[in-house]
């Protein structure tokens, strides 16, 4: 339970405005990618945590126009994408994983 309340923590540095992106992404990557043991998470939660983490990776304060064609996120956009599904995952765990995995099925 400390790492998902850690990786929370994390995110909620990020909602609240208390960090940028910058800061979020050197606190939360390699925590989630360095420290947090595998099956230490439920599988909801991995996806979720881990998802977090992978959008960093299409995350740009100024992505250039081919970037949005292929989906890259500026900051606004990516902390916009955070606050809701941060929201609707605290809510519902298994809810929010069997609507992210029926994305794939369809």
């Amino acid at each position: 339970m400390a790492y998902k309340d850690a990786l929370t923590k994390k995110i909620y540095n990020l909602i609240s405005g208390k960090w940028g992106v910058p800061e979020f992404e050197k606190e939360y990557y390699r925590y989630f990618l360095e420290q947090v043991p595998e099956g230490s998470l439920t599988l909801p939660q991995s996806t979720f945590y881990g998802l977090v983490q992978e959008k960093l990776d299409w995350t740009a304060e100024n992505p250039n126009e081919q970037e949005k064609k292929d989906g890259w996120f500026n900051y606004p956009e990516y902390i916009e994408w955070l606050k809701i599904n941060t929201q609707l995952f605290q809510e519902n765990e298994e809810g929010w994983y069997e609507n992210y995995i029926r994305m794939f099925k369809n």
